[in-house]
């Protein structure tokens, strides 16, 4: 369909600039055709010159480790990857570090039904011990509030304006600032690590850029415009939010 597309824009193309041509004087008529010709022979690289695809570059080689806007102090952390398993990677996961225990929902303990335990760190227990050195209890909801069981994750995109941040739709709330101008390239998509209680915690940013604009032919390719993406960034470590509380908690500009 895409090759269908290039045909279709083609055939139309050199139609109308044999028409346009017609309406000059002869002499013209090479010289005009030739110099459209040129100008779009030259349109699929022109955004290897402009500036911003030089700074989507640099973003692309040297990728920024999350951002940290704020920490809490807690006892325990969610396992948040534990769900439908047995939770035994959890004591490596707070291994060395002043947590208490850790949140886990599992259908380990009761093999009926998934739900959430909350795993406490024996006294004197060696920090190399697994599941064996933790007493184990029912809870009803973890200490940490984050993450796809608490619906507290959200994504925000938009637009690079040279350092700037232009918010387009904020998802889920679907909120709409404005529309992305033609000529804005640069874009972004941040994932956010949200708490229920603290608000944004932490976030991620991944950046693309559309060489082209956002051109499809004729709706008949895929339905999104070409696109170049840095690679995935790194996710959220909730380690680095979710600090024991011997730790204080801190807060840091966006």
């Amino acid at each position: 369909m895409f090759a269908i597309g290039f045909l279709i824009i083609g055939a139309i193309f050199i139609g109308c600039l044999l028409l346009a041509s017609k309406l000059l004087p002869e002499r013209w008529r090479h010289p005009f055709i030739l110099g459209v010709v040129a100008v779009i022979s030259t349109y699929p690289f022109l955004h290897l010159v402009r500036p911003s695809y030089k700074t989507f570059k640099e973003l692309c080689q040297h990728q920024r480790p999350p951002t940290i806007i704020k920490t809490k102090a807690v006892d325990f952390i969610l396992l948040e990857w534990g769900y439908s398993s047995d939770c035994t990677g959890g004591p490596a996961y707070i291994a060395n570090s002043g947590y208490l225990g850790f949140d886990c929902r599992t259908n380990a303990v009761n093999k009926d039904a998934v739900a959430l335990y909350r795993y406490t760190k024996k006294p004197d227990s060696d920090s190399n011990c697994g599941l064996e050195c933790f007493d184990v209890e029912k809870i009803l909801k973890p200490e940490t509030s984050f993450g796809y069981f608490d619906h507290s994750s959200r994504t925000r995109a938009g637009y690079m304006v040279g350092d700037e941040k232009r918010v387009t739709i904020d998802y889920p709330a679907m909120r709409s600032e404005e529309h992305i101008p033609f000529w804005r390239w640069l874009r972004f998509e941040d994932y956010i690590l949200v708490d229920a209680t603290d608000g944004d915690m932490a976030f991620t940013t991944q950046y693309s850029y559309l060489p082209y604009g956002p051109l499809t032919i004729l709706g008949l390719a895929s339905g999104s415009a070409p696109t170049e993406q840095c690679p995935w960034p790194p996710k959220v470590d909730p380690r680095d939010v979710y600090k024991p509380k011997n730790t204080p908690a801190v807060e840091r500009k966006p």
